[in-house]
């Protein structure tokens, strides 16, 4: 996935990518093929931010999921909940106390959204009833 997002991002060769992440060349190979088990916090840190990942990323790519692209990078696409997210999901919480906050968080973020796609459907009615020339 790493090698994947430093080429979509246009940086084809890991010395390119050495200087986006302020990381070396060989630490970045390691970091691509999974040679290594553990790594520096810091390290994380620049390897999401050179790639444009919001942090935790790394954190869900390690658990077999994707990462969440910072807003205004090459494919960003999230919601805007997501920054938040990623900041419990990577924070020094007990893992009980982030499921119940992540839990929360989506039943609030489910009735925003629901309240917006009713509002927007409202808007959609009252234009639907207005004539051009109104």
């Amino acid at each position: 996935m790493v090698i994947d997002r430093r080429i979509a991002l246009g940086l084809r060769t890991r010395e390119q990518a050495a200087i986006a992440t302020a990381l070396s060349v060989r630490l970045l190979a390691d970091l691509e093929h999974g040679k290594r088990d553990t790594y520096e916090p810091f390290t994380l840190v620049r390897l999401e931010q050179g790639l444009g990942w919001l942090p935790g990323s790394i954190d869900a790519v390690l658990a077999g999921g994707y990462p969440t692209l910072m807003p205004g990078t090459v494919g960003a696409t999230i919601e805007p909940e997501e920054a938040e997210l990623a900041i419990i999901r990577r924070s020094n919480l007990p893992d009980e106390a982030k499921k119940a906050i992540l839990d929360e968080a989506a039943k609030l973020i489910e009735r925003q959204r629901a309240e917006r796609r009713a509002q927007v459907e409202a808007w959609l009615r009252l234009a639907e009833g207005l004539k051009p020339g109104d």
